[in-house]
């Protein structure tokens, strides 16, 4: 399953083939979570590609990580990171478990 976020940069001026950079509004709106329901983007001319890792049932959100590589890390790690670069604490799913293991 292909999602297109339609986002014309191009002609909107916010997109840099030479430095490969761009504003892609549809896409700044996805949520984080620490177990995103799609794949990383992948920068095309003029447009975002983002794919779909899991089947996403009609109606529910669209999560990308923030994180990157260090999506990996001990949730510790991860909170600490979200807080410093983004100014909230993730209470995604796999957050959540993992906070209930730590009191358990």
């Amino acid at each position: 399953m292909l999602l297109w976020l339609l986002a014309s940069a191009v002609a909107a001026g916010v997109y840099c083939s030479d430095c490969s950079t761009g504003v892609f509004p549809e896409f700044a709106m996805m949520n984080h979570s620490c177990v995103p329901n799609t794949a990383a983007p992948v920068l095309l001319p003029s447009r975002l590609l983002v794919r779909s890792a899991v089947q996403v049932p009609t109606g529910e959100e669209l999560t990308t990580s923030y994180l990157g590589l260090a999506g990996g890390v001990p949730m510790q790690q991860r909170q600490q990171l979200l807080q410093q670069h983004y100014n909230f604490t993730c209470a995604c799913q796999r957050c959540k478990v993992c906070e209930q293991c730590k009191f358990a």
